[in-house]
């Protein structure tokens, strides 16, 4: 009897039966199946979020290798112009459960001038306002990239250097130069979550050690994750309830090794935070975190690769990534990129490709795939859908993983 609560802490979820016991249980994977969702014609498309109805957000090539922002409803593809705003690639990033789609275009003018976007079913794409500092008359490019249930957006802003507008009044920290932000609900105008730490003390963010400045994810709750320019240690941040808190590295961290840094991608309505976390681009760990302990948990790799990346959390803390694997009898030159979906109870789990590639030596193995995202477990049937991107002829194209999760008693 003493064993029953001892094991019941340790294990997640549970049932309980009609007599009121409570039956410790674990997720066990059973199957997953891939599903090409095609392009408008032309040799790409990549999936980025999916909602709980199977709606899906992305990006497709047409017949003339033009980028369209693209989503997928009841299955099918529709690109979210009408020509108006003018544009010359687009992708779409965050669907949420109303269908409401943001992203990014770039407008047909010399450089490439980033535009976040919004879309709604029977209402063409339309841009987001982009100053978030409307005391001042600059000019900011923007990247929406996220949406939660209530229409609060994730985003980031970069300030377009214009030699006729007034100089930035940035003293301390970059209130003027590259931020995070939130399009609040209900509100046109974006607002920056927080300044970042000039640390040069020359007025602009200059490629700082860390990373670009952005909020990556939105939770319902408002609560956002993202990159913050070395603002803090691991250049990491969780925002919530208006305070910024640091998102730890995975141990083991070797302090001593300059240049680490990481990207906090995804987070789930536990304020659970998934990302990736390495060094000088290299040697990247998808890691999780719950929130609050002092470091994340390493999700680690496939046998024979040396990075993954975790890029998106459920509430159920199923998580969707990518990581290497090698093959053949020399798997350290022959890798590919895998997606996965990971759990706790089962570790990573390999998720199907389009295909096999020849890798030479007699080595064929799974075409490249990236998972980017995926919506819940239903109880029902057990099913959770992973959309992400694979490999088809030499060409990403967007796909969505239908996988098969059953809850087992631990017994």
């Amino acid at each position: 009897m003493r064993l029953m609560p001892w094991l019941f802490v340790l294990v997640l979820p549970a049932w309980s039966n009609a007599g009121g016991i409570v039956i410790p249980t674990r997720y066990k994977f059973e199957s997953a199946t891939v599903t090409d969702l095609g392009t408008l014609g032309g040799a790409q498309s990549a999936a980025f979020d999916i909602n709980e109805g199977g709606d899906i957000a992305g990006m497709a090539w047409d017949a003339a290798h033009k980028s369209h922002a693209v989503a997928w409803f009841n299955g099918q593809i529709y690109s979210l112009h009408d020509g108006t705003p003018a544009w010359q690639s687009a992708r779409a990033y965050g669907i949420n459960d109303n269908r409401v789609v943001v992203g990014e275009y770039t407008e047909p003018s010399p450089g490439i001038l980033f535009r976040a976007f919004y879309y709604y079913p029977g209402i063409w794409l339309t841009s987001l306002p982009g100053n978030p500092t409307p005391n001042y008359p600059y000019d900011w490019q923007t990247q929406a990239h996220a949406i939660n249930k209530y229409g609060r957006i994730a985003g980031e802003a970069i300030r377009i250097p214009n030699f006729f507008q007034p100089a930035p009044p940035d003293t301390v920290d970059l209130c003027y130069d590259r931020l995070p932000i939130q399009w609040p609900t209900g509100s046109p105008n974006p607002v920056g979550l927080f300044c970042v730490t000039d640390v040069n003390n020359d007025n602009h963010w200059d490629n700082q050690e860390g990373l670009s400045p952005a909020a990556y994810d939105v939770n319902d709750s408002g609560n956002f994750v993202g990159t913050d320019g070395a603002s803090t240690a691991q250049s990491m941040f969780l925002f919530k309830n208006g305070q910024r808190i640091p998102v730890p590295a995975p141990n083991p961290l070797d302090t001593t090794i300059p240049g680490q840094y990481g990207y906090a991608n995804g987070l789930n309505n536990k304020n659970w935070v998934v990302g990736t976390f390495g060094w000088m681009g290299q040697n990247f760990r998808g890691f999780v975190w719950d929130g609050t302990s002092a470091s994340s948990i390493n999700l680690g790799m496939f046998p024979g690769g040396t990075r993954s990346w975790a890029n998106e959390i459920n509430d159920q803390n199923f998580v969707a990534g990518a990581a290497e694997r090698g093959y053949g009898l020399e798997p350290y030159s022959h890798r590919r990129r895998a997606a996965f979906l990971w759990h706790a109870d089962f570790g990573l789990k390999q998720l199907p490709s389009l295909g096999l590639t020849y890798l030479g030596d007699n080595v064929w193995a799974p075409s490249h795939c990236t998972a980017h995202s995926l919506n819940e477990r239903k109880s029902g049937s057990g099913l959770l859908q992973v959309v992400g991107e694979c490999d088809a002829d030499g060409n990403p194209h967007a796909v969505r993983w239908d996988v098969t999760v059953s809850i087992q008693s631990i017994f």
